[in-house]
């Protein structure tokens, strides 16, 4: 995803989302890890 045609707020605002579920989704693998033993 790039940033072409928004603005620099926008822009930030789309960084700042993507590390919020990147971050989730590896809170999700944690917990599985932790609780199923699953390795992904």
């Amino acid at each position: 995803m790039d940033g072409i045609g928004l603005s620099d707020k926008e822009h930030r605002r789309l960084i700042i989302l993507d590390d919020k579920c990147l971050f989730a989704l590896m809170n999700i693998r944690l917990y599985a890890v932790e609780k199923f033993d699953i390795m992904f």
